[in-house]
């Protein structure tokens, strides 16, 4: 073993392919969890699938928010049975609401199948202890609300 495996095994520090031979992760999808998108994200080689979680980072004003509401609403659109939430760190409901409207003029059944999740309270105040943890578990109350969603 060479200084640079001795220092990764140290560090608890594991490659892809350390993780598949030692049997922790396989290769493979279940296509019974594929959710239908427009053709730009159909022809990925992995599909999105139900239960997998998507984050997107990035600077302020990139385009983030634009971006995932519009792979809500195509991916609502093609999965009629679906729903999804929308986990806003930034953005209060008010101002993800003006740009859902303005992408889906006013889509009312568009609109009961997407849920918000915010950072905000319903005065507009920032939660104090925002956690992965919080995330996770409102994330359950969701699920055992609404089942399983996009």
């Amino acid at each position: 073993m060479n200084f640079a495996q001795k220092r990764r095994e140290q560090a608890g520090i594991r490659s892809l392919g350390e993780l598949r031979r030692s049997g922790r992760v396989k290769r493979g999808s279940d296509p019974s969890l594929f959710v239908n998108s427009t053709p730009e994200f159909d022809c990925l080689v992995h599909k999105w699938s139900r239960k997998e979680v998507l984050g997107v980072l990035g600077d302020s004003g990139v385009g983030k928010s634009e971006v995932v509401l519009q792979l809500m609403k195509d991916i609502l659109i093609s999965n009629p049975e679906s729903c999804a939430v929308y986990v806003s760190l930034e953005r209060t409901d008010q101002e993800i609401a003006k740009r859902w409207f303005d992408m889906t003029g006013d889509d009312e059944e568009l609109a009961e199948r997407l849920f918000i999740l915010s950072r905000y309270d319903d005065e507009g105040k920032s939660r104090e202890s925002i956690s992965m943890r919080w995330i996770k578990e409102q994330l359950n109350v969701y699920k055992d609300a609404i089942g399983d969603v996009s």
